[in-house]
């Protein structure tokens, strides 16, 4: 593998590969004549021929012919003007993208079904006959877009002591999909008490089954159970090692846990120590076992304070959980009208478990490479919005923070692209989602802000 040898393979590769699946550009008759009158003419330089030698085969032909071509471009000068009258006319219909007429056409009926879209706002776009086709499908795609309203695009970033808000959710019609792209996380904090207790108990049990009712009925966003609990998608280990130690945490104060994972045999656990980083035989390192403690002290948080979720039990079934949420309504109705210090949160909540109920009867999931987007390589676009419970659990979100992004350094970019190839999957389908995203970050935000209102209260 020396370096000249190496030069050698490199190039017999590309022209073979040029030739293979672009050699049909070759004309060798005709090429060879142009090349050899640009060389009388001195368009080309002996140095230029070199390429002959190189690529010896229809490959050098190509580069030289190429250069020959656009010196010749380089010494002729056309007056654009002149020689085509209406040529600014035709370089901008000539700028727009190749339309399938027929497809804009069809999406362009399914939004005016729909009521998105008014026949006035359509008709002096047809009135241009076959060149209508971009023009149809830009509006079709402001048209979606506005279903995502700016102010649910945004995510509320705070950094330093300010906040401010960042667009984290752009949208574009992608062939015969409307894609939704995420460029970065959406969290959504809880200003919740420091202490679970009193007549809040109520309150968080129905604050966390409703949140777990919008990822279910809306979008499949995180919650902080789905994103680190013992059935987290990024703690799976770890859950599994808390489910196992369940007992012993509950029993044992921290410095017993301490003492108890200070001598701990890795290779005799009947557990994924590694989930802990730990390995081989005690004493450990004090500072890694403290670690082990604030894991399985959070995991225990956790799933006693911030884990509740509708009833998905073997038997159960949508109408069940419709009849759940029903009653979950009237229970934060009750302590409303019994004047509740969280009434801003719980008119939040109802509001929120309204749109449950009503989406219930018409449901379909979303997700598990459902449609073509990011998911099938790593991180999904709903997985970018989470829950977070604030200054709570730092270790326990910093463990499911490192394992998301390492699924999510395998994609691109994050998205999911929705599909338009017919008006019955618009509106049966494609609509719908994009309602549904809309109603969730919506009724996520009034939660937060809720909270946000009544600190601590």
């Amino acid at each position: 593998m020396t370096v000249p040898l190496v030069s050698e393979a490199v190039q017999d590769f590309v022209a073979r590969d040029f030739m293979k699946n672009r050699g049909y550009l070759v004309d060798f008759v005709g090429h060879s004549a142009f090349c050899l009158e640009a060389h009388k003419g001195g368009l080309l330089h002996e140095s230029d021929l070199n390429q002959l030698n190189l690529y010896p085969n229809g490959y050098g032909l190509h580069i030289v012919t190429s250069r020959a071509a656009n010196r010749s471009a380089g010494r002729i000068d056309i007056n654009l003007a002149q020689a085509v009258p209406d040529a600014a006319d035709r370089v901008v219909t000539l700028a727009k993208p190749l339309v399938d007429i027929p497809f804009a056409a069809n999406l362009t009926l399914a939004c005016i079904e729909l009521g998105l879209l008014h026949e006035s706002a359509v008709a002096p776009l047809v009135a241009q006959g076959t060149d209508c086709g971009f023009e149809l499908l830009s509006t079709c795609n402001e048209t979606l877009g506005s279903l995502l309203a700016k102010e649910q695009r945004l995510a509320r970033v705070i950094e330093n002591g300010v906040g401010y808000t960042d667009v984290v959710l752009h949208t574009s019609i992608v062939g015969q999909t409307f894609q939704i792209q995420s460029t970065g996380m959406n969290f959504f904090h809880l200003n919740l008490p420091e202490t679970i207790e009193g007549d809040f108990v109520e309150v968080n049990v129905l604050l966390f089954k409703t949140l777990d009712a919008l990822s279910h009925y809306c979008v499949p966003f995180h919650t902080p159970a789905s994103w680190m609990g013992k059935d987290g998608v990024y703690t799976h280990t770890l859950g599994e090692v808390y489910a196992e130690l369940k007992e012993r945490i509950q029993n044992y104060s921290r410095e017993e846990l301490f003492d108890y994972l200070m001598d701990l045999d890795c290779d005799e656990a009947k557990f994924e120590t590694y989930a802990l980083g730990m390995e081989g035989q005690g004493p450990h390192d004090e500072d890694i076992v403290e670690r082990a403690c604030d894991l399985l002290l959070e995991s225990a948080e956790l799933a006693t304070h911030f884990s509740f979720r509708l009833d998905y039990s073997e038997g159960s079934n949508e109408a069940h959980r419709k009849v759940e949420m029903q009653a979950m309504r009237s229970q934060v109705q009750e302590l409303i009208d019994n004047g509740s210090a969280h009434s801003r949160l719980l008119v939040a909540l109802a509001d929120a478990l309204e749109t449950c109920i009503d989406l219930s009867d018409r449901h379909f999931f979303i997700g598990g490479q459902q449609f073509e987007g990011s998911e099938s390589e790593g991180i999904g676009l709903f997985e970018t919005i989470l829950v977070v419970v604030d200054d709570r659990m730092s270790s326990l979100f910093d463990e499911a923070e490192e394992g998301f992004n390492s699924y999510a350094e395998n994609c691109a970019e994050i998205y999911t692209a929705l599909p338009l190839e017919s008006r019955e999957v618009v509106a049966q389908t494609t609509v719908p989602i994009i309602k549904r995203t809309q109603q969730c970050l919506a009724h996520l935000r009034q939660i937060q802000l809720s909270l946000e209102g009544t600190p601590n209260a």
